[in-house]
């Protein structure tokens, strides 16, 4: 707004000296008392002395400038507050992969796919209840990373039934919300299965530098709170802005399996994370001496992307760096960390894996059944 107010002053009040001289208007522009309130400010319209407008640095400074305009200049005033543009809006899951743990089902059904029951009673493919949390969370766009030729198969989720085909009422209620969930997907393609990291690489001009959350599509969460899981992740990026991951304890043998994180709890809930070190499928040793966290080990499962990010995994491909034979996304979390910072946040909630038989059968026998 001041350069705003800068640039006409130079170039467009010399065109009419005389009435864009506007003489209280920049008194008021260059009044100490107000400066002490605002952001910026310029004037409006003409650019006469008829209006002029404020960005106040926050509610108590809008009240206390409102009263100052009004009490000791003499001036009308009057107030407008903005609420906050949500900060994440766009989702991804990657979903090319084959599957292969849970052959040979998954020669006929993408894992994805696989039927669980959820906790409203209804029977749903795994993937339309990540799209509910998704949504639930405020999410306005999903991308599926899929293989290109796929496209039909995930759409067919939406496809409207026949009229023959009779549902009960709650089922039919819920047919006709798929048509708004459809209206939020977007593809982006995967034609070689070259790791996880590549896998995210491919949605980086989906993100468009904003923050995304990042998905698993095999795995499930149920909140212990009165909000989501992914809400809760959600919440923790707002407060810092930086790449944040959300953390779920798992046990000393289950870190050769997953993402381990590292890092010392820094706010009074002792649930925000300050993450030193991301470490991908740590050796059960190595982790139980160097990766816990007040004595507990945490698996990472679900992420709010930064451009950050991207930008590194970006330069692993051009680079050609691989891990364990693939492009991975673990460097690239702990670059962007390294770089730009990074939180976890320890959700309060039960992570649900339909990855291997033996943790579909047990998701398949638990989740539908938490109240």
């Amino acid at each position: 707004m001041k350069e705003a107010q800068n640039k006409f002053d130079c170039y467009a009040s010399p065109l009419s000296p005389v009435e864009l001289k506007a003489e209280k208007l920049h008194a008021v522009l260059n009044d100490e008392t107000i400066k002490q309130w605002i952001y910026g400010g310029k004037g409006v319209g003409s650019q006469g002395d008829g209006s002029v407008q404020f960005i106040a640095k926050c509610k108590g400074s809008q009240t206390k400038l409102k009263a100052y305009l009004r009490d000791k200049l003499d001036l009308d005033c009057y107030t407008l507050t903005i609420p906050k543009t949500k900060l994440v809006r766009k989702a991804v899951i990657p979903v090319a992969g084959h599957g292969s743990r849970m052959y040979p089902a998954t020669k006929m059904v993408k894992k994805e796919f696989f039927p669980v029951i959820d906790t409203d009673g209804y029977a749903k493919p795994t993937l339309l209840i990540i799209f509910d949390e998704l949504i639930s969370a405020g999410i306005e766009e999903i991308c599926l990373i899929i293989r290109p030729g796929d496209e039909e198969l995930y759409l067919s989720l939406f496809q409207k039934l026949k009229e023959n085909y009779r549902l009960p009422d709650g089922l039919r209620a819920y047919e006709q919300k798929l048509s708004s969930i459809e209206d939020k997907i977007v593809f982006c393609y995967q034609d070689q299965m070259l790791g996880f990291g590549h896998a995210i690489q491919q949605s980086e001009n989906f993100a468009a530098h904003e923050p995304v959350v990042l998905m698993l599509g095999d795995h499930l969460y149920h909140s212990k709170r009165d909000i989501n899981c992914v809400s809760q992740l959600v919440g923790a990026y707002e407060k810092n802005e930086a790449l944040t991951i959300g953390l779920f304890e798992i046990s000393a043998d289950d870190t050769p399996k997953y993402g381990v994180a590292k890092g010392k709890i820094v706010d009074g809930e002792r649930n925000i994370v300050k993450l030193d070190a991301l470490v991908e499928k740590p050796a059960t040793e190595y982790a139980n001496t160097n990766l816990s966290i007040d004595g507990k080990l945490y698996g990472i499962f679900m992420y709010v992307l930064t451009n950050e990010v991207y930008a590194f995994l970006k330069q692993q491909f051009a680079d050609g760096k691989t891990e364990f034979g693939e492009f991975q996304l673990t460097p690239a979390l702990q670059a962007a960390a390294d770089e730009a910072g990074a939180y976890g946040v320890i959700i309060e909630g039960e992570r649900f894996d339909i990855g291997t038989p033996d943790e579909y059968r047990a998701t398949v026998e638990r989740f539908g059944k938490i109240n």
